[in-house]
């Protein structure tokens, strides 16, 4: 008989996958886990965005006061922070925050980045008008505007993945 090898941490067998040297948070799905990671892409990009018109309001003599756009940044972190909560429980499973999400940032909030350009267009406006690159200041917006879109259009295509919809529904069945 041969004496056994003790196991260590080290050693053990994972149960479960892990994800950046951490076990996988929930047991969630690469969809639910992409789709969580993709939000909070969004959110950071729609913060970019908030700094980058802030700056330039600040910057431009005929711009908004200083408080307004200290309310505008504050009302932006306040719908950000609970745009976060809302990924936090489509982590958790939550098919209620996969709703929210969806209605939310996934159709009003790209809606709301879509709309005037696409009326623009529409109207005729031509494409250099609407989407200006006339400094690094319009072209970092563009760049950050387009992430932000994409992540929005890719985080609803993961959420709504059989993968994520079975997770959430056996969340709900093991409540």
């Amino acid at each position: 008989m041969t004496a056994a090898t003790p196991t260590t941490a080290a050693t053990a067998p994972r149960t479960r996958p892990a994800v950046f040297g951490r076990p996988r948070p929930h047991g969630a799905p690469t969809a639910v886990r992409a789709a969580f990671l993709l939000w909070w892409t969004a959110l950071a990009m729609g913060c970019a965005e908030t700094a980058l018109g802030a700056a330039g309001e600040l910057a431009s003599p005929g711009g908004m006061p200083g408080t307004a756009v200290a309310l505008v940044v504050a009302a932006r972190l306040a719908v950000t922070a609970a745009m976060g909560a809302l990924a936090f429980a489509l982590l958790a499973g939550r098919g209620w925050a996969r709703a929210a999400l969806a209605v939310l940032l996934g159709v009003v909030g790209l809606l709301s980045m879509v709309y005037e350009p696409v009326g623009e267009l529409a109207a005729g406006v031509p494409l250099a008008e609407v989407f200006p690159t006339d400094g690094p200041s319009a072209i970092a917006f563009l760049v950050v505007r387009g992430v932000h879109v994409a992540a929005v259009l890719t985080a609803v295509v993961a959420m709504f993945l059989p993968t994520a919809g079975a997770y959430i529904r056996d969340v709900r069945t093991t409540r």
